[in-house]
C-alpha cells in the first residue's frame, strides 16, 4: 500500500474505519515523515495492530506539524503505548493524543503518564476504555492530562 500526498498543503488525514491494518500504518508513517502541513489525522477503526503503532509512533518523533491524532478502537496494546511514550519525550507539537478503546493495560499506561513528565505541550492522553480498571487508574489521578475514564 502506498500513500501519496503530492505537495498539496493537506491539513487533515481522516482514514476511519478503512481497516488499512499494519501495511496501511506503515505506509502512513513513511508519508508522514514528507508532510510538514498534516494538523490533523484520524486513523480510528483500522484494525491497527502494535507493529503498526510502532511505526506510527516512529514517525511522530520526527513530524512537528500534528496536533491531535486519533488512534480510537485499533488493537494497540503495551508494546505500541511504550513506542508512543517514547514519541511523547521528543514530540513538541503534538497536543492530544488519544487511544481509546485499545488494548492498553496500566502497565502502557503507566509508560505514557512517565512521558508526560517531559513534555509539557502535549494537552492529554485519552485512555478511555482500555482494560484499566479504576482501580488502577487511581495511580494516574494527579496527572490530569491523562484520562483513563
Amino acid at each position: 500500500m502506498m500513500i501519496m500526498f503530492f505537495n498539496v498543503p493537506v491539513l487533515s488525514g481522516r482514514m476511519w474505519g478503512n481497516k488499512i491494518g499494519d501495511e496501511g500504518a506503515n505506509a502512513f508513517a513513511e508519508a508522514l515523515k514528507n508532510h510538514p502541513t498534516l494538523t490533523n489525522i484520524s486513523l480510528a477503526f483500522n484494525s491497527i495492530t502494535t507493529e503498526g503503532g510502532k511505526s506510527l509512533a516512529e514517525a511522530m518523533k520526527h513530524n512537528n506539524g500534528i496536533n491531535i491524532f486519533w488512534l480510537t478502537k485499533n488493537e494497540l496494546d503495551d508494546e505500541a503505548a511504550e513506542s508512543f511514550a517514547e514519541m511523547v519525550k521528543v514530540n513538541k507539537r503534538l497536543g492530544h493524543l488519544w487511544l481509546i478503546q485499545n488494548q492498553i493495560t496500566v502497565r502502557g499506561a503507566r509508560s505514557l503518564a512517565d512521558a508526560l513528565q517531559d513534555n509539557t505541550a502535549l494537552k492529554e492522553i485519552c485512555l478511555n476504555g482500555n482494560p484499566i480498571s479504576q482501580e488502577e487508574a487511581k495511580v494516574f489521578e494527579n496527572e490530569k492530562r491523562l484520562i483513563c475514564f
